[in-house]
């Protein structure tokens, strides 16, 4: 399964801490727009109202 994939599976049972380390683990030069655009997603998805970390984390 390609990682666009198990991404969308990852977020439709809302293991976004999965997402993020999948992601991270990337090299950079493979990083492409929509990966960095999931990363933002599950940052956001994972933090709750309190956890300003994640939410600057999504932004950057």
């Amino acid at each position: 399964m390609d990682l666009g994939k198990q991404i969308e599976l990852w977020n439709e049972n809302e293991q976004y801490s999965q997402i993020i380390h999948a992601i991270e683990a990337l090299e950079e030069n493979q990083l492409t727009p929509e990966l960095i655009s999931e990363l933002a997603k599950a940052y956001n998805n994972a933090a709750d109202s309190n956890d300003q970390a994640s939410f600057e984390k999504a932004i950057a």
